[in-house]
């Protein structure tokens, strides 16, 4: 592959979605899946939902998981746990992602530190 112009704006804008409807077995999960999407103003209301296990993932309104699965670990080191700026009651202006599925629900990637707008 040759990226020959890393600065081309995409021919859309992301969908405007509300975390309920992309969370798992939401209305909109499944018809949205692999769409960039845009939730405006989420906050994080579980920092850590798979407990002590370390996923990196977050729960936004109660609802979505948004997962670092394209941008690790939201670009912080992989310590404090859940990383710094990242915990319970951060809220966001915007999060950006591509909405996918893995370990049986849907997940917000982001796709770099664009995607998360504080």
């Amino acid at each position: 592959m040759t990226i020959t112009d890393p600065g081309t704006t995409l021919p859309f804008s992301a969908i405007a979605a509300d975390p309920t409807d992309i969370a798992t077995n939401g209305p909109k999960a499944d018809a949205y899946q692999g769409m960039l999407l845009v939730l405006s103003s989420p906050t994080i209301t579980d920092a850590t939902p798979d407990g002590t296990s370390q996923f990196y993932e977050f729960v936004v309104n109660g609802a979505c998981r948004v997962d670092d699965t394209l941008y690790v670990h939201y670009g912080q080191p992989a310590t404090p746990y859940p990383p710094t700026g990242f915990t319970n009651g951060t809220q966001f202006q915007s999060l950006f992602g591509v909405l996918g599925y893995s370990f049986s629900n849907s997940k917000l990637w982001p796709r770099d530190a664009v995607d998360i707008v504080r």
